[in-house]
């Protein structure tokens, strides 16, 4: 893979679920559109502060796993296997359907009738379906989805900019810190994808060089994307008529272009949407493959098809993510998500500092620029909405533990086999 690809590939997993559903969840807790826009603009900065960190890791471990192979270098094999569990449900099944539930959302507001749930699944089991067989299919469409996603996007900010109706200004109502820190819990959902390459950098032709390069201009890029679709949005309609609403971007759209044009707009997003899970399903198995590479207890799931798909890997995602858009709701599913993600991502860019403490005289090909701005900030800011979010909301704590227990269950079942081989 190129660096093109990859960062088409980051692009693609990032612009999704959480940009086209999440803003309606938080003009209902805030209240206020600016601290709505101002937590998006927050998120960018924390995406790249993230990036620049998992930039200088993957340049010196470039191979496929993420926040497993990378722990795994940088701190313990049981912190690295704990993180792959964390990044297998909810990095990419609890995403894919995520995805898949929206997908079926925004294809019913552009074909009324279609039902949500069946058309999820439909699309889940249909990407890995085309994963499973031959990966280059799925991969030689992503340029192509990806330049689709930029047009819809830029679409999509021109007519609101053109449609423009309501002060982005209004009244100065915001929610609780719980909320805030919830409100960017959600948002570090939307971003999240800024660290796909590093689950692929064995992958890549050049790692140290595209592995770097395609996590900051994919980054970048929608961030920019985001933050100018939100103003779009929050200025398409009364904050009232977007509140707690999953669809937001079919509402706007029937603002700007009436009925006909919302639903060919809804339909647009439904592609993307569905693109974004073929994504997943190309970045997903090969962290289980990683995982199971390393772990002779589960080294069924590593195996692979002629074209060298993961399939078994694969087809367990899927059932996996089918099972969670069949019984979980949609807003509880990006908390939970979004948490344990959060909480990943923090412990490799905190591993960036404990690297270089441990290991001064070991250069990586790539460095974090400004060090230890970056890491500081990410770590900082990310653990405070960690620990927010969870103080005000106990079940959300306990479904946290839960998946954190089952990952070091499976250390001490399977994972210390391979640490003492």
């Amino acid at each position: 893979m190129n660096r093109w690809s990859a960062a088409a590939l980051v692009v693609t997993s990032m612009v999704g679920t959480g940009v086209f559903t999440t803003t309606g969840f938080l003009l209902r807790d805030l209240g206020a559109p600016w601290l709505v826009l101002a937590l998006w603009v927050a998120g960018g900065v924390l995406a790249a502060c993230g990036a620049v960190s998992y930039a200088e890791l993957s340049s010196l471990v470039p191979r496929n796993g993420g926040e497993y192979a990378l722990l795994r270098r940088v701190a313990h094999p049981a912190l690295g296997f704990v993180a792959g569990i964390v990044g297998v449900f909810a990095g990419f099944a609890g995403p894919i359907a995520a995805s898949s539930l929206a997908f079926g959302t925004y294809l019913a507001a552009a074909v009324p009738g279609v039902p949500v749930l069946p058309a999820a699944l439909v699309l889940l089991f249909g990407a890995a379906l085309l994963q499973g067989w031959n990966p280059r299919i799925g991969r030689g469409l992503h340029l192509w989805v990806t330049a689709l996603e930029l047009g819809l996007v830029a679409a999509f900010v021109s007519l609101g900019i053109a449609h423009s109706a309501e002060p982005l200004v209004g009244p100065l109502v915001t929610g609780s810190t719980g909320s805030v820190a919830l409100g960017l819990v959600f948002v570090s959902y939307a971003y999240s994808g800024w660290n796909t390459t590093a689950y692929i950098a064995g992958e890549l032709r050049d790692p140290a060089r595209d592995g770097p390069w395609s996590l900051l201009v994919g980054t970048a890029v929608v961030t920019v994307l985001y933050v100018l679709l939100n103003l779009a949005i929050l200025t398409a309609v009364p904050p009232e008529r977007l509140a707690g609403v999953v669809e937001v971007g079919e509402v706007a759209a029937r603002a700007w272009l009436g009925p006909v044009g919302g639903r060919v707009i809804s339909g647009l997003i439904a592609w993307c949407l569905g693109a974004m899970v073929v994504a997943m399903f190309e970045a997903g198995p090969r962290l289980t493959a990683a995982i199971a590479d390393d772990v002779p207890g589960i080294r069924l799931l590593a195996t692979r098809s002629v074209h060298g798909a993961p399939v078994v890997a694969v087809a367990g995602l899927a059932v996996a993510a089918a099972g969670m858009a069949t019984f979980a709701t949609f807003e509880r599913l990006l908390a939970w998500m979004g948490i344990l993600l959060a909480g990943s991502t923090v412990a490799v860019v905190a591993g960036v500092m404990w690297r270089r403490w441990r290991e001064p005289t070991v250069h990586a090909p790539f460095r974090v620029p400004l060090y230890p701005l970056p890491p500081v900030v990410f770590v900082g800011a990310t653990g405070w909405m960690i620990a927010q979010a969870l103080v005000s909301d106990p079940p959300l704590a306990l479904g946290v533990g839960t998946l954190l227990a089952v990952g070091l269950a499976g250390w001490f079942l399977v994972g210390r086999a391979e640490a003492t081989r």
